[in-house]
């Protein structure tokens, strides 16, 4: 895998991971599976939840990567009732229909109908950390998007409700500001923050507050509401900020690693920690593809900070 692109400015908010479309931002070509052994003898427990508000500081015609870290409360906690294999892609959970009242949301992938969009993390056991997308519920076995490490009867889990635009910078808006996180809202798209997410095929979709209104897409300012618009926990978006501000984003600190699934043809991979890092201390390299050359390996592009007359 090439490294000498990867250092210089790097972004602290996120990382773009890719795997066949060429954005100049942050590529992986082709993703392994990410299953790094760790301590099986090591032990977890849930003392209580913590929500911080997290800064984060944007510059008036500059686009910054920022990352979904902060979680939404649980909905609920459980354990596995038997062991999942290797490559399963459903696991079932102590209890009878655990699951049991959870819809998922419909619509299409840029207009869900609702944010019923649900995550599992495991919370003990070598995959604490690891976040997958819920694709199905039946009583108590839960269906996910990828496939699943070998992992034992009797870790626990933790099931949220996914983010959304709404989720992580709010409904409302007053005085031309996004009363939850503090984005610029506007009347038109070139008058507001502009957010922009990786959609499923590696495309930007970029949607901004319109004023008084709701979420709207660039394209259509008087179309349907796209608050509900998912951000997945351990992605995050791309802000093009109107205005130099220090918008807040909310949530429960889970205080661990994240494992993120790259199910999409393109993945912003955000850094868990509320503090900068390097490439080398966020252990890429253990889960990524290497190769002799580029076409052969995963890469990864990270948007770099631009300095005027340099």
């Amino acid at each position: 895998m090439q490294t000498n692109n990867f250092f210089g400015n790097l972004n602290p908010h996120g990382v773009i991971m890719k795997k066949t479309y060429g954005i100049a931002l942050i590529l992986v070509a082709s993703l392994s599976p990410m299953a790094q052994a760790q301590n099986t003898n090591e032990i977890a427990g849930d003392l209580a939840a913590v929500y911080l508000t997290q800064p984060v500081a944007l510059t008036a015609g500059s686009p910054a990567l920022v990352g979904a870290s902060l979680a939404r409360p649980a909905v609920l906690k459980g354990e596995l009732s038997t062991a999942i294999t290797n490559g399963a892609t459903t696991f079932t959970a102590v209890g009878v229909n655990t699951f049991n009242g959870l819809t998922l949301a419909g619509g299409t992938e840029d207009a869900p109908n609702s944010d019923n969009h649900y995550i599992i993390e495991f919370s003990s056991g070598p995959y604490t950390g690891l976040i997958k997308q819920v694709t199905a519920f039946s009583g108590s076995t839960a269906t996910v998007a990828g496939g699943l490490p070998q992992i034992a009867a009797n870790t626990r889990f933790v099931l949220r409700k996914d983010h959304t635009l709404g989720s992580l910078f709010g409904t409302s808006d007053a005085s031309s500001v996004v009363t939850k996180s503090g984005l610029t809202s506007g009347s038109t798209a070139g008058s507001a923050d502009v957010v922009s997410v990786l959609n499923s095929s590696g495309q930007w979709v970029k949607y901004f507050f319109r004023s008084g209104t709701g979420w709207k897409l660039t394209t259509a300012r008087t179309g349907s509401d796209r608050q509900h618009v998912r951000v997945s926990l351990g992605t995050g978006v791309l802000i093009s900020p109107i205005g130099s501000k220090t918008i807040g984003l909310s949530g429960e600190y889970r205080g661990t690693r994240a494992r993120v699934t790259h199910v999409n043809a393109a993945t912003i991979v955000a850094n868990p920690y509320p503090v900068a890092t390097s490439l080398h201390e966020t252990d890429l390299a253990s889960s990524l593809t290497r190769g002799s050359t580029a076409a052969s390996s995963d890469e990864l592009r990270f948007l770099e900070n631009i300095v005027t007359g340099k």
